[in-house]
């Protein structure tokens, strides 16, 4: 990491989420996930989403948020994880900033938002390269997997197949 990314990240805040409800509250150490509140445009309650018929599974659906439609994602394939987010009483669409643009047209889909923490009050961990997050920080006994937004959003067009292009005598509307 160098100096300027680190005393970027020391003036930085992070929203730390869980996908799934922490399975005991006795474990020796618990984990999480995180996104640098710089890369957020919001946090919303998850309106009733209304499926997309041929979208890859990690689309949970679509939704309206202000007038725009939302494509709200379940992260855990993307971030390589097990825990799938529930939707529940305390669940939220987290609404990501892409790049320079504040359009906020996807949103990842979390069990629980726990808190915002400044990036100062973090523990850095060394992870191995290719691991596929930002960086791994402590807090008490959790860990808190940063998400790097513009990796991640990257890995959603994957996904997604862009490099092909639509074609509507493929689709329904032939």
């Amino acid at each position: 990491m160098t100096e300027l990314a680190a005393s970027q990240r020391a003036e930085s805040a992070v929203l730390v989420f869980e996908l799934e409800a922490e399975v005991a509250a006795n474990a020796d150490v618990v984990g999480g996930f995180g996104v640098e509140v710089s890369n957020l445009l919001q946090v919303i309650e998850p309106t009733s989403l209304t499926p997309v018929p041929l979208a890859p599974a990690v689309v949970l659906g679509i939704m309206s948020h202000r007038g725009r439609i939302v494509t709200v994602v379940d992260p855990s394939p993307i971030l390589m994880s097990d825990a799938r987010p529930r939707l529940s009483a305390e669940a939220r669409v987290v609404l990501l900033r892409h790049g320079q643009r504040t359009t906020g047209n996807v949103g990842l889909l979390v069990t629980r938002v726990r808190e915002i923490v400044p990036a100062a009050d973090l523990k850095q961990i060394d992870v191995p390269p290719g691991s596929g997050m930002g960086w791994v920080a402590r807090r008490g006994r959790r860990l808190i997997n940063i998400i790097p937004v513009e990796p991640f959003l990257a890995g959603l067009v994957a996904e997604f197949g862009s490099g092909r292009a639509f074609e509507p005598h493929q689709g329904v509307l032939a």
